[in-house]
């Protein structure tokens, strides 16, 4: 993570850097007319679900979707035969911290996440990819940029306007507040991003409880169960990740404080992001350096206890959503498989990189499904995910604001560290 020192000299830059960029969105170089024929569309992602369906999309948006016989488009049309295969919406990763400063961002397109979030950017790079790919310049997902606030304090509280009004005017889309911010300066934080029509996501340092009362919009990774656990977790440190994965082998799904507090996320509309793919590389051993092998079994079994309270969140109507925070473009399919491990369905695990993920970035009328006023931002697979939920991964085409690309043409990006 970064400084208190680096953190504040990276967001003072934004109050210099207003303007800058077209809307996520405006993608440049899209056909007049898309019709993709012959489609299988699932249910739950789509008012049309069936097979031999068509998709028709003009500049780069849904306009309709239905059986395919009944497809009407210009001859002009840009046509592309799905031959039976099942269409998914477009993926959307909601924790990811390299697309948006990648040199090859067009390695998340060639996986189908024609979406990423990244809440906690380094502001330049990512305005300067956002700049290119919605210019046309660069093939790449949509971006979603967040603004991160570490550390502040009491002296810090008309900074805090400034700099969210700053990130607001800058076309920002999100704050995320670290695990170090007290209650009373996220409650400023918060209260100012929601008046300026930005989202707060929360890389949570207390109760859960507390944060929900503070009507955060996202809390992300597993620190949620803080409290939930005796004695409680530590604040975070570079020994604490190992230490607490070993104590959610003491989590009670059972117990009614558990169940209570995940009632309330669930009414809350608050969207969790537990990004079990860094939590099983930390656990595993893969970043947290020497361990033993008896601590990385421990650190395992805290995460099944973990993941039983995932599917328990799930079946009580928690919205999960699929993020990976990690820098390599194919993770988010090992994180949907996770969820499954978990017990969830495909079906659900799908959803959390789609409908619901559209929900945790407030865009579900644009994005999340296969429907008419949706950008046209889908993936074409040669097998189907509510079977196997690995099937993500079997990516045939690729279409986002109505163009179409070949993944083998895309070019990879190179794996790297988690933040």
């Amino acid at each position: 993570m970064h400084s208190m020192r680096t953190r504040l000299v990276v967001l003072a830059g934004i109050v210099t850097a207003i303007a800058i960029g077209p809307a996520v969105g405006a993608a440049g170089g899209q056909p007049a007319y898309l019709v993709v024929r012959h489609a299988t569309l699932l249910a739950g992602t789509t008012p049309s679900p069936g097979a031999d369906r068509a998709i028709v999309a003009h500049g780069g948006v849904i306009q309709w979707v239905g059986p395919d016989a009944e497809a009407v488009a210009p001859p002009t049309a840009v046509e592309l035969d799905a031959g039976g295969r099942v269409v998914i919406p477009g993926l959307i990763d909601l924790h990811q911290h390299a697309a948006s400063v990648s040199p090859s961002p067009a390695a998340w397109l060639a996986h189908g996440v024609t979406t990423v979030r990244d809440p906690d950017a380094e502001l330049d790079g990512a305005r300067r990819t956002q700049r290119l790919i919605d210019g046309g310049l660069l093939e790449g997902p949509r971006l979603f940029i967040g603004l991160e606030l570490s550390l502040v304090t009491d002296q810090m509280r008309s900074a805090v306007r400034r700099l969210i009004a700053a990130a607001a005017d800058d076309g920002l889309d999100l704050v995320q507040l670290d695990a170090a911010t007290p209650p009373a300066q996220a409650q400023l934080a918060i209260q100012e991003a929601h008046a300026r029509g930005l989202r707060v996501t929360w890389h949570l340092g207390l109760a859960l409880g507390r944060a929900l009362d503070l009507e955060v919009d996202g809390v992300e990774h597993l620190d949620i169960f803080r409290g939930l656990v005796p004695p409680p977790i530590e604040p975070a440190s570079a020994e604490s990740p190992m230490r607490g994965f070993r104590r959610w082998a003491e989590l009670d799904t059972s117990s009614d404080r558990t169940q209570d507090l995940l009632r309330r996320l669930a009414a809350s509309r608050t969207v969790w992001t537990p990004t079990l793919v860094q939590a099983h590389r930390i656990a595993g051993g893969e970043l947290a350096g020497s361990r033993s092998l008896s601590d990385r079994a421990a650190a395992m079994r805290g995460l099944d206890a973990a993941c039983r309270t995932i599917a328990l969140a799930a079946r009580l109507g928690v919205l999960v959503g699929a993020g990976t925070s990690t820098d390599r473009p194919g993770d988010l399919h090992e994180e949907l498989a996770l969820l499954v491990r978990c017990g969830l369905t495909a079906t659900e695990a799908l959803r959390s990189a789609t409908t619901t993920a559209a929900t945790a970035l407030g865009r579900e009328s644009t994005l999340g499904a296969i429907a008419a006023e949706q950008f046209a931002d889908l993936v074409l697979l040669d097998a189907d995910p509510s079977e196997d939920i690995r099937a993500t991964a079997r990516v045939w085409r690729v279409v986002k604001d109505g163009r179409v690309h070949d993944p083998a043409r895309l070019a990879p990006a190179e794996p790297g560290a988690i933040r």
